[in-house]
This record gives C-alpha cells, structure tokens and sequence, in this order.
C-alpha cells in the first residue's frame, strides 16, 4: 500500500476568511508558493504506477517542505 500526503495546494473556491489564513501559511513554505493540484496529481500517479512496483510501506509527502 502507497500513501501520499499534500500540503498546501491551491484551490480557487476559498473565500476571504480562507485566503487570509492560506497567504499566512505561504512563508513558512520552503518554495515559497503553493502546489498545484496536478502537482499533487503526479505523484499519486506515480505511486500508482510501475516505476512505484517495488516501492512497500512507503509515504510521500507533496507539501512545498512544511514538514521539512
């Protein structure tokens, strides 16, 4: 079983109150911006596919180095 965990995506439907509390996020974000969705996206799809066969137990993180 592959697990992957996202961080900090962007999302067009915040609303105001949301924003405010996502912008205050962004400094403490390694690169400095959010991911993208389909950045997200390509690593599940990776996990899922065959260059992940011999991957076991593992995890991977797309969170822009919050957890870093």
């Amino acid at each position: 079983m592959q697990i992957s965990g996202s961080g900090s995506a962007a999302r067009t439907e915040f609303d105001a109150d949301e924003w405010a509390k996502a912008n205050a996020i962004l400094p403490s974000l390694s690169i400095a911006r959010y991911g993208k969705t389909r950045e997200v996206a390509e690593a599940v799809a990776f996990l899922a596919g065959p260059g992940a066969a011999y991957i076991r137990g593992s995890g991977i993180l797309v969170d822009g180095g919050i957890s870093a």
